[in-house]
């Protein structure tokens, strides 16, 4: 009997809390909602909704905009959106050298902003460099009377996201950095949910929070390659993103050499002229071939994303974008040549300024663990 009871009553604490998350998660993502759109978003009956969002308005996840009438939306109807009062988490952008931290609240506001850098040569540095930036983050929340709920890590290295490990690391000890476990320490230090993600797909989350769900690809130009794709209405992550700089996209060449990182990243550009990042962009007119040569690379990728997922929303970020008049119009021309001429007409490419996807991890990280944030409370 005491079993039965027991069995009953997990039950019951479970679907409580899918339901928290059901109605919190919607809020997240239509900002102003009301009772009757939640009903119809989450698929909850009016009582069980005026339930949950009573609820998550006491714990301090949700406030109702009682002064704001919505358009037919009922006589005594409230806009619910995520409080800021009490709730943040925490994003990092780790780049070789540089760290930079964001906490962010549950209205995707940078609350406060942290930057470290250093140099780093070791496995221990990083980590070091890592705890440092997050504890600093800590002190500054506790002062402010904010809970963390979650920390997302952007990392320019590949990584198995599944798995929270650091695969390689581009430029820092290489050797050092092979299925290094990252998010494991984490946990064990701060208590939270911990996610990691390569950076093009939390740079595409900043491009989600800023401009909003619209199938597009994001390609992070950087000292890697590392692509970003939403899809039908998600984020694509994890072992299912679609990741191609290690695609071979020469035959002609070793293996090592001919994949997409080795092809068009600035390392790679790098390693192939045998020059430094201060030469080559400050004399890019001398490479131009290489750079002509890397545009058509890139354009072999995009038409393999665009063939795969029919996406003609393309996004470029990193900091070859400096030299994009070397080799952007050759990517084009690559597609046209394998596309049909209202497909190719139909593409449309824009550009980013900024390659810190702190605000994304925070917030991939926050969906990604807003269950176990919401149970734990």
């Amino acid at each position: 009997m005491e079993h039965k009871k027991h069995k009953e009553s997990s039950l019951q604490n479970m679907e409580r809390r899918r339901n928290l998350f059901s109605v919190m998660t919607y809020c997240l993502q239509n900002d102003g909602c009301s009772k009757r759109e939640i009903c119809e978003g989450t698929n909850l009956s009016w009582g069980l909704v005026s339930k949950v969002t009573n609820d998550l308005e006491k714990r301090g996840f949700l406030k109702a905009s009682s002064h704001e009438r919505l358009p037919g939306a009922g006589r005594n109807a409230f806009g619910y959106c995520a409080s800021e009062e009490r709730y943040v988490s925490l994003g990092v952008s780790a780049e070789k050298n540089r760290f930079v931290l964001s906490v962010v609240s549950l209205r995707k506001n940078i609350l406060k902003r942290i930057v470290l850098e250093k140099e780093l040569s070791l496995k221990e540095e990083v980590f070091a460099a890592l705890f440092s930036i997050i504890d600093d983050a800590v002190a500054w929340s506790k002062e402010e009377g904010k809970e963390i709920l979650s920390i997302g890590l952007s990392v320019q290295s590949y990584v198995n996201s599944k798995k929270g490990q650091i695969l390689h690391f581009p430029g820092i000890n290489e050797n050092e950095w092979k299925d290094v476990d990252v998010v494991s320490p984490l946990k064990e230090k701060y208590h939270v949910p911990v996610f990691m993600e390569r950076d093009g797909v939390c740079l595409l989350c900043e491009e989600y929070i800023d401009h909003g769900a619209e199938d597009k690809i994001l390609v992070l130009l950087d000292n890697s390659i590392s692509f970003g794709v939403f899809f039908d209405g998600s984020i694509v992550s994890g072992s299912n993103s679609m990741d191609l700089g290690h695609t071979v996209y020469d035959l002609n060449l070793d293996p090592k050499e001919a994949t997409l990182t080795s092809l068009v990243s600035v390392k790679g550009l790098l390693n192939k002229l045998q020059i430094s990042e201060k030469e080559l962009f400050e004399n890019p007119g001398k490479y131009a071939s290489t750079l002509k040569r890397a545009g058509q690379y890139l354009g072999l990728a995009l038409y393999d994303v665009y063939r795969l997922q029919g996406i003609s929303n393309i996004v470029l970020a990193g900091k070859l974008l400096l030299l994009k008049d070397f080799f952007l119009e050759e990517a084009k021309k690559t597609m046209k040549r394998y596309m049909k001429n209202e497909a190719f007409e139909g593409l449309r490419f824009t550009f980013l300024d900024s390659n810190d996807g702190s605000r994304g991890a925070a917030w991939f990280a926050l969906q990604s663990g807003l269950e176990e944030s919401i149970g734990r409370r």
